[in-house]
């Protein structure tokens, strides 16, 4: 949402809770607050509520919203308030929103968020400092003493103890990934704690794996910046075991790789991860993917994606009615072989696409000058 919708938003939640007697047990955190702070878009609104329930604060602000609510509860005891229906708030259409609200632990906000994943996410400002929607980095709470300071200064650093914040959620070691995806620096600290707790990633599941993985190359766009960072933090060589060792994994990352351009798909492949079906036949003929990558590069996508397509399919280019009148003795299962053959063609000659018939034309005068056996696939 906007800014000026944001602060119709928290004006409104600052207001409520007020009236509950909670303004000051209520708290703005997590991503929503960074954001705010950040000048970055707010999606979602993050609450912590100190010494309440907060399945029980769900339903007040729910009972108070003059639209379709929806309630769940997830199992760290986290409530997802859903604005489902039409709700108009200053001008500002809300529906969709989604508010979490989290209880805190032992009813210390400041040691609960303290021990989030890093110091810029570990802030909090009471909603009864948010009466007008306007945020004030003077009425934010700091637990960890550097949260602001390295928000300003766009520093990646854990909130507490490196080894044990990863521990608890190794999927922190991703998170630094994404940050840093997002103009966020990594402290050599950070680095340094990254890559001597990598082995953390191996405990996770595949799928959640995959899936933040896919959210932080969709996110930045920049895939081999974000395989590079993986790399030099230590964090990819499980990635590719993961890819071996995990079908589900792979299939994942092949049916993403098939959805974006060519020569960013080719760039994957170099950092040994699962690139695509299209890709999968060519992958292991290193020589053959040398011609596929010099097309890319001086030719673009659409004509090394076309070259790809009847590398993969040769059968589809080729006259095969000609082929097989002028020489029947390779019908059935022969017939690979002339698959074969015109892979060589098209890899000695990728010009041959440039005019129809070609391709055809040039195998057929091949099969008539060869006295050897045709390729085998």
């Amino acid at each position: 949402m906007g800014s000026d919708a944001l602060t119709a938003l928290l004006s409104w939640l600052a207001c409520q809770a007020g009236s509950f007697g909670l303004g000051n047990n209520i708290f703005l955190a997590g991503g929503a607050l960074r954001d705010a702070l950040s000048n970055r878009t707010v999606n979602d609104i993050d609450l912590v509520v100190d010494g309440n329930d907060a399945e029980e604060v769900a339903n007040k602000f729910a009972a108070k919203v003059p639209a379709e609510t929806k309630i769940t509860v997830d199992q760290h005891g986290v409530v997802l308030l859903h604005i489902v229906g039409s709700w108009d708030r200053g001008g500002h259409e809300m529906k969709g929103l989604k508010i979490d609200i989290a209880p805190a632990r032992d009813g210390d906000i400041e040691a609960y968020v303290g021990g989030w994943d890093f110091t810029f996410n570990a802030l909090v400002v009471p909603l009864s400092k948010l009466q007008d929607g306007v945020i004030r980095f003077e009425d934010v709470i700091d637990p960890t003493g550097r949260g602001v300071q390295d928000l300003k200064a766009r520093r990646i650093v854990f909130a507490a103890d490196p080894e044990t914040t990863i521990a608890a959620s190794p999927m922190r070691l991703l998170r630094v990934v994404k940050f840093a995806e997002r103009g966020f620096r990594a402290t050599r600290e950070t680095e340094l704690a990254v890559r001597a707790s990598a082995r953390f990633l191996t405990g996770l599941p595949h799928s959640a794996v995959s899936n933040e993985l896919l959210a932080i190359l969709r996110e930045s766009g920049d895939f081999a910046g974000v395989l590079h960072r993986t790399q030099r933090l230590g964090l990819l060589e499980h990635l590719q075991a993961f890819a071996e060792e995990e079908p589900s994994f792979a299939a994942a990352l092949n049916s993403w790789a098939d959805s974006i351009p060519l020569r960013e798909a080719l760039m994957v492949r170099n950092y040994r991860l699962p690139a695509g079906q299209r890709l999968r036949f060519i992958a292991c003929r290193e020589e053959h993917r040398k011609v596929l990558e010099r097309l890319v590069w001086q030719h673009g996508n659409a004509v090394a994606d076309a070259w790809l397509a009847v590398y993969n399919q040769p059968g589809k280019a080729l006259d095969n009615r000609r082929v097989l009148a002028e020489h029947p003795e390779y019908r059935g299962k022969l017939m690979q072989g002339i698959s074969c053959l015109a892979r060589e063609l098209l890899v000695a000659q990728p010009h041959l696409l440039e005019i129809r018939g070609m391709l055809t034309a040039t195998l057929l005068h091949e099969l008539q000058t060869r006295h050897e056996e045709l390729p085998a696939s």
